[in-house]
């Protein structure tokens, strides 16, 4: 009986590392949180003040948070994303390589593709998809619509509207 309790448990945890832990909290990234920053992590992620980790599915909570790809709900004041991000962001800065889905925070920047929504003081968009709405919104290429006092289009036949600006 206790081989076959050490077996299962074996193969549970097996399983777990695989398919990404439940949990992550750090204090300093990769020195001094609960999982190594290779680690996937499927679950919720507790940043006081940070944690990164290559793969994040779930609820991502705290100060300050970085990785790859991430997928969820994400609440911290500094979110950070090296690939790709999915879901909702909400924050004072969020920087992301490509992101789908809504942001919410002072200052959203994304590298490349957004599809989906931005609201802050400054949006920032390689190439959207979808809603910008702010004070200040910049997009590399737009394909939607952006309110705010100034609407900045790097391509385009008139690259910056005031209140509206649009790009089909």
């Amino acid at each position: 009986m206790k081989k076959f309790v050490c077996f299962a448990l074996s193969a549970v945890f097996a399983f777990a590392v695989q398919a990404g832990m439940p949990f992550q909290a750090g204090i300093a990234g990769e020195g001094l949180q609960v999982f190594a920053p290779e680690t996937p992590i499927t679950g919720l992620r507790l940043n006081f003040p940070y944690s990164e980790n290559a793969e994040m599915t779930g609820i991502d909570f705290g100060i300050a948070s970085g990785g790859g790809t991430i997928r969820g709900i994400r609440l911290n004041l500094l979110n950070l994303s090296s690939v790709r991000s999915a879901g909702i962001e909400l924050g004072l800065v969020s920087y992301d390589e490509a992101f789908s889905g809504v942001q919410f925070g002072a200052f959203n920047i994304v590298e490349g593709e957004v599809h989906g929504w931005q609201t802050g003081l400054f949006n920032n968009a390689g190439e959207m998809h979808g809603f910008q709405l702010g004070i200040f919104n910049r997009a590399g290429s737009l394909h939607g619509v952006q309110i705010g006092i100034l609407n900045v289009v790097k391509t385009g036949h008139v690259t910056m509207f005031p209140l509206v600006g649009w790009g089909f």
